[in-house]
């Protein structure tokens, strides 16, 4: 289903949820647009990872609404979601701590040299 110029490709209203009896989201209005670029920021402890686990279906919502490409997804498995299209990235950077300082040291080699040296590693 493609989704109108109106319809954000993301929209989520209300979205509440938590670990255990611990709520940690409370009433997260968002809307993100086809093609837009959102960053999430906020101090250790705000809610980032929550946010994303729940909107990944990694972490149950208690109460609101998710949907992604006009599809209802919310509580949707991350099997789900992935078929949907939706994913999740976790912003860290390359998962190789020794590819990550050859890229910020250029004298080591260069990245793809480096992600095989560390991959034999």
């Amino acid at each position: 289903m493609l989704t109108s110029a109106a319809e954000p490709l993301l929209a989520v209203s209300a979205l509440e949820a938590g670990y255990g009896k611990i709520r940690v989201l409370h009433g997260i209005d968002l809307a993100v647009a086809a093609g837009e670029v959102v960053a999430l920021l906020g101090p250790n402890g705000a809610g980032k990872t929550t946010l994303l686990r729940a909107l990944s279906g990694l972490l149950p919502v208690t109460a609101g609404a998710v949907r992604f490409d006009g599809r209802e997804m919310t509580n949707a498995t991350p099997r789900e979601g992935a078929r949907a299209g939706r994913g999740r990235g976790s912003g860290q950077g390359s998962s190789c701590g020794r590819c990550e300082t050859a890229r910020r040291r250029a004298s080591y080699c260069a990245p793809r040299t480096a992600h095989r040296r560390c991959m034999r590693s």
